[in-house]
Parts: structure tokens; C-alpha cells; sequence
């Protein structure tokens, strides 16, 4: 089982990866044209990843809880 630090962490690095593939193949002149024809696609993609920074934005931290360390030095 793969910890949720990790499964985010390898979410994120497969998406930067298939995103620079992508854009060295709308950078050929022989693959430009199958790329740019993906209009809608793409669109979808940067409405996904608008959605989810709009999300992670708004969502509020979890309350911390602080504590007494148990060696501290009383001054």
C-alpha cells in the first residue's frame, strides 16, 4: 500500500511528465497540428487543474496542536 504523501507526490510528477511530453510534441512541425486539434482537450485540462488549485486554495489547514515540549528549559 503506497502512503498518501507518496501517491499524491507521484500524481503530480506523472502529470508535469505527460504535460512536457506534450508540449514537445506541439513544438515538432510534424506532431503541431495533432496537438493544437485537441483544442477541447486541452481546455478540459486547464479547467481541471483551475478547479483543483481554486480547491486547494479555499480548503482551511486542520487545526495544529501545539505541546509542551517535555525538556524544555525554563527560563
Amino acid at each position: 500500500m503506497t502512503d498518501p504523501e507518496n501517491e499524491v507526490g507521484l500524481a503530480i510528477r506523472a502529470v508535469f511528465a505527460a504535460l512536457d511530453d506534450l508540449m514537445v510534441l506541439a513544438n515538432r512541425e510534424e506532431t503541431r497540428s495533432l496537438v493544437c486539434d485537441e483544442k477541447r482537450a486541452l481546455g478540459q485540462m486547464l479547467t481541471r487543474c483551475e478547479t483543483l488549485c481554486s480547491f486547494a486554495m479555499a480548503v482551511k489547514p486542520a487545526p495544529m496542536m501545539v505541546r509542551r515540549a517535555r525538556n524544555a528549559i525554563a527560563s
